[in-house]
């Protein structure tokens, strides 16, 4: 662990390649007054040790649970009681086959019922989220017809919806525009690459990017390489010259709703 730390620490001051894709611009011109950086950890509660290890992480950093996760609400307390921002991931179909999402997930064959059902099944697994985006979906979130039953049913609730853009062809975030609902597009994977080095590239992308635009969204998994490297860097950030803070933060930034006086302070 403390070779992988110190590649980590050696390995943020590399610069890297610009992404193909541009987060998402506010509505409003106007930068915070220090560049923003949310994290999303996905796929939290089903690997139960490392979505342990997960909660040590700052208390700005939000998490996205799994409704199928074992002991879900006890890990959804848990998140909650250190402070955490908790949002809802919702399984969604794969272009894949082979790629699972999880039980009641949202597929394109299903009828308007069906879809429905396993909506509200997934909606109902635990309360007091802030808001909900896709697990997996690269197919579902091209389909606006199930999209749209899903932003029904969600536009009911005070919460947002995130787009994890696993295809460039994802319509979700349009969608949930078209009924009102507070949305964003997530901007950096960071571990595409499961390896030290791989999640420190896609680190100093996320500093970049949040330097020229004022806020980036950025969604990482409980694997190793990457909890390593969030507990090497977050620390850092104020330092930095940045303000890390939860994704609702930079929802309300690109929607066009007041930020809090003091970022920096922000879920802390």
């Amino acid at each position: 662990m403390k070779k992988i730390l110190l590649g980590l620490c050696l390995a943020f001051g590399l610069a890297i390649p610009a992404l193909a894709s541009v987060p998402q611009k506010a509505v409003t011109e106007t930068h915070p007054r220090r560049p923003m950086i949310a994290i999303d950890i996905d796929d939290m509660g089903v690997a139960f040790d490392r979505s342990l290890w997960a909660l040590d992480l700052p208390r700005a950093v939000t998490f996205a649970y799994l409704p199928y996760a074992d002991h879900l609400l006890w890990q959804v307390a848990a998140a909650r009681a250190g402070g955490h921002e908790v949002i809802l991931h919702i399984p969604m179909e794969a272009n894949d086959p082979d790629e699972y999402p999880g039980p009641h997930n949202l597929s394109v064959d299903m009828t308007k019922e069906q879809l429905e059902r396993n909506i509200k099944i997934n909606l109902d697994s635990f309360v007091g989220y802030d808001g909900v985006n896709n697990h997996m979906g690269s197919r579902f979130t091209t389909y606006a017809t199930g999209l749209k039953v899903l932003m029904e049913l969600l536009a009911k609730r005070d919460i947002y919806f995130m787009d994890s853009m696993t295809t460039p062809k994802s319509v979700a975030f349009n969608v949930a525009r078209e009924y009102h609902i507070p949305a964003v597009r997530r901007d950096v994977f960071l571990d595409d690459t499961d390896t030290a080095a791989g999640v420190a590239r896609q680190i100093n992308e996320t500093e970049k990017l949040a330097r020229r635009y004022g806020a980036v969204i950025a969604i990482g998994h409980p694997k190793p390489a990457t909890l390593a490297a969030l507990e090497v860097w977050l620390p850092t950030l104020k330092a930095r010259g940045f303000d890390l803070v939860p994704v609702s933060t930079v929802v309300r930034y690109r929607n066009h709703e007041a930020l809090p006086r003091h970022v920096e302070d922000a879920g802390r």
